[in-house]
């Protein structure tokens, strides 16, 4: 199992200290999980499996395929959970917080990806043949 934490460490491109702040512990005790020298607990094993949407048999036995299969949507949420731009995470506060705030900005996304389609289907007809 340590080759297999190592792996999803360095495949998410964390440090040993970043890679367990997320999981709950010191980067000294991700030292000695990678090296063998500790094993992990049952509840750490299941914090790196929904922290990093690994599957537990693949990281218990080895068994393939290593994620959890997501869908576009799924993605995009630990994309922003993860992030570290402030900006998408004050974003996503801000708007959670204003009542109604989903529909709105979905109405105003949606408006604007319209006026953006018609844009380009005009400037494309203005286009001369080529």
């Amino acid at each position: 199992m340590r080759t297999r934490i190592k792996e999803i460490r360095k495949m998410k491109g964390l440090t040993q200290v970043e890679f367990g702040k997320a999981v709950g512990v010191s980067g000294q005790y991700v030292t000695m999980l990678e090296s063998g020298e500790r094993s992990p607990s049952e509840a750490l094993v299941q914090n790196i499996c929904h922290e990093f949407n690994i599957r537990y048999d693949w990281l218990v036995n080895g068994e393939e395929p290593m994620m959890i299969p997501q869908d576009k949507y799924d993605e995009l949420i630990q994309t922003i959970l993860h992030n570290k731009s402030e900006f998408m995470r004050s974003a996503v506060m801000t708007i959670s917080r204003i009542p109604g705030g989903w529909e709105a900005l979905e109405q105003v996304v949606t408006q604007v990806y319209e006026d953006w389609q018609k844009e380009l289907k005009a400037q494309n007809e203005k286009k001369p043949d080529e």
